[in-house]
């Protein structure tokens, strides 16, 4: 296992967030802020002590100082709520009585969901 530390000298910079690019396209980042990057059964682990990611290091594509977030965080669609899920290109693919019901109909891929507040982008894999 093998530790790595951020570097500070990117706060400097007025970079906020290390993004992390995989090969489906999709982009993710997390606060540079107390950043410790693990590596471990080929997945690369990154965490600054409030929130983590874990990225498998065969689809890591890209890693890149931002200075916005890239990604949303969390999705908080409602549970029970009614969704639609749509194609990126804006194709309606199904209406599910709920996130999960919607999650185990659709195939893997990059869609669209909209809940009856929101609505997010998710990755399926």
């Amino acid at each position: 296992m093998l530790t790595l530390l951020a570097v500070t000298a990117a706060s400097a910079d007025n970079y906020s967030y290390l993004a992390f690019q995989t090969a489906d396209g999709s982009t993710r980042s997390i606060g540079v802020e107390s950043l410790e990057m693990t590596f471990s059964d080929g997945k690369l682990i990154a965490s600054n002590g409030t929130e983590s990611l874990e990225i498998s290091v065969a689809d890591l594509t890209r890693m890149f100082f931002s200075s916005e977030a890239t990604a949303i965080k969390d999705i908080s669609l409602d549970a029970d709520s009614p969704v639609k899920a749509y194609t990126v290109e804006g194709v309606c693919v199904g209406s599910y009585d709920n996130m999960a019901s919607a999650s185990a109909n659709m195939g893997k891929g990059v869609y669209i969901v909209k809940g009856e507040k929101t609505t997010h982008k998710i990755t399926i894999r």
